[in-house]
């Protein structure tokens, strides 16, 4: 069973709108579940909501992917290298233990040494076949990426090389022709494909990935591959981590909040396959990520998405209402 679910939020705890709700009601079954969020929200002093991509970067901050610089700040108009870079990745595929088993080993590229600190990044990420490296053996960890690097190490993570070899052509029009398709550049302008990323670009290229399910692929007897697109979003294949959002032509609303802050709960009506009943679901977010640091209260009659981990319990909630 899929598990990218596209959830109904509806609004109530509001006596003047309990009178129209009552169809709603009526067709709701009632299963009340409880979860916790064990995770501390982030905060960086550089990025507010009006901050270029200021919700993929506590999304990605919620998710433990990225942890900005010690004294706090994310820089997202900066650059980030593509050691930096391997690094995020790893996290995004679940292989941060692989980046401690690999440190210290020796690379197959020319300019990453065994005593420099993105040696175990690089080895690792290099080992999930994102990165090929350059034509003359080396990996320029210290170089830049740009936008064009980004996306073709975004469909390898994703599992659509095959795809990009299919379509034929050369790099990189081939493999940004594959992340248009999969909508991997949305919110992001990439006019100039060669231009080093910024990081607030780069998280909310990976917070597209993220929610991007991941290639499925069959194999015939004469050794041809298909490639389709599959029903397991990336984060929740390497993160367990789910996405929970709904189709634009919803109506998304929180249905009733409690507590103090972002500690508290939420309740969301969650559709089944055939949309013609409903489970209650309230989740305790504790302390997870609300972004804009906005209170659960405030939410309500609102629309939202949120995600959650393995076991359930919010770790990000964002308000999604249409301005």
């Amino acid at each position: 069973m899929r598990r990218y679910r596209k959830v109904l939020v509806i609004v109530t705890a509001i006596a003047m709108v309990l009178g129209s709700m009552g169809m709603a009601f009526a067709q709701t079954t009632t299963t009340t579940t409880t979860t916790t969020s064990s995770s501390g929200p982030v905060t960086f002093s550089d990025v507010t909501t009006s901050t270029t991509g200021a919700a993929a970067i506590m999304e990605l901050a919620a998710l433990g992917v990225v942890a900005g610089y010690p004294n706090g700040t994310f820089d997202p108009s900066g650059t980030i290298t593509r050691a930096e870079f391997a690094a995020e990745m790893d996290h995004v595929m679940g292989a941060a233990s692989a980046m401690g088993a690999d440190q210290g080993q020796t690379s197959k590229f020319s300019d990453v040494s065994t005593s420099d600190w993105f040696n175990g990044a690089v080895n690792a990420a290099a080992g999930l076949g994102l990165f090929a490296g350059y034509p003359g053996g080396t990996f320029g960890p210290n170089n830049n990426i740009t936008y064009a690097e980004v996306l073709t190490v975004l469909v390898n993570a994703l599992g659509y090389k095959p795809m990009v070899n299919d379509l034929g052509g050369t790099w990189p029009a081939n493999d940004l022709s594959v992340a248009s398709s999969l909508g991997l550049t949305k919110n992001v302008s990439v006019s100039n494909a060669g231009a080093a990323a910024t990081r607030g670009d780069v998280a909310q290229l990976v917070a597209n990935a993220l929610k991007t399910d991941m290639a499925s692929q069959s194999f015939a007897t004469t050794g041809t591959i298909t490639v389709t697109q599959g029903t397991t979003p990336l984060m929740e294949q390497y993160l367990q981590f789910t996405p929970y959002t709904s189709p634009a032509t919803d109506s998304q609303y929180v249905m009733a909040a409690s507590g103090s802050g972002s500690t508290g709960t939420f309740t969301v009506d969650m559709p089944n396959s055939t949309n013609s009943a409903n489970t209650m679901k309230v989740i305790t977010t504790a302390t997870a990520q609300v972004f804009g640091g906005v209170s659960l209260a405030s939410l309500i009659g609102q629309q939202v998405k949120f995600i959650t981990n393995s076991s359930g319990y919010a770790v990000y909630v964002i308000d999604s209402t249409p301005s």
